[in-house]
């Protein structure tokens, strides 16, 4: 009868005395998420838009709106705010800007938001008038302000946003900047558009929805 040729328990050589071996896996696998990670967080600063710049500080007011109210600059603050000339016996562009300004507002569903027009004809826009007006164009009567005397002169309040509005004479007609400015919750402009072109005011939409998630 042939000898069994299975070795022995006590032939099998002892394992080396040490810490027990660890798998390789959970180094890989953290390798592998460290990588996801390290790779997203550079695409992100890589396309994130750069902030808005500050233009210039928003000029300082207090007037009075279509309801009566007063309204100032600093009941403002903390809120997003896009502010406008316009005048209600206005024939050239000034019904336009409304329009325009409806829509941003619409187009804007926030409490934050605010929607300002100055008067630059305060002398015929009383606040009776400008309401009537802000009815015509289905303006939101909470977010919507048209500002008038008495307060702060409309005139004044035009320099402060670094665009010129005169009052009209026997000579001259009233004129006044067909510009909207975006201002930030600490009262600075941040954006300047133009009314007539369709991707300034979807880029003012764009740029108000950022300065709320600020």
């Amino acid at each position: 009868m042939m000898p069994s040729l299975q070795p022995k328990a006590s032939d099998t050589p002892p394992r080396p005395a040490g810490r027990p071996s660890s798998p390789v896996w959970p180094l890989i696998l953290g390798a592998v998420v460290f990588a996801i990670v390290a790779t997203g967080l550079t695409m992100y600063f890589q396309i994130r838009p750069a902030p808005l710049p500050v233009l210039f500080d928003a000029p300082t007011f207090e007037m009075t709106d279509q309801t009566g109210r007063t309204l100032s600059s600093q009941q403002l603050r903390g809120n997003v705010w896009v502010a406008c000339f316009i005048f209600t016996h206005c024939a050239g562009p000034c019904p336009k800007m409304t329009e325009a300004l409806v829509r941003t507002s619409q187009a804007i569903d926030s409490r934050r938001m605010r929607f300002v027009a100055f008067s630059v004809d305060p002398d015929r826009d009383t606040p009776p008038v400008l309401q009537q007006y802000a009815r015509k164009f289905d303006a939101d009567p909470v977010r919507t302000h048209l500002l008038t005397r008495p307060g702060t002169d409309p005139f004044e309040i035009a320099r402060g946003f670094r665009v010129a509005a005169g009052s009209g004479d026997g000579e001259h007609t009233i004129f006044h900047s067909e510009k909207f400015f975006l201002v930030d919750p600490a009262g600075r402009v941040r954006g300047i558009y133009s009314h007539r072109e369709d991707p300034d005011m979807s880029q003012l939409v764009a740029d108000a929805g950022r300065l709320l998630g600020e």
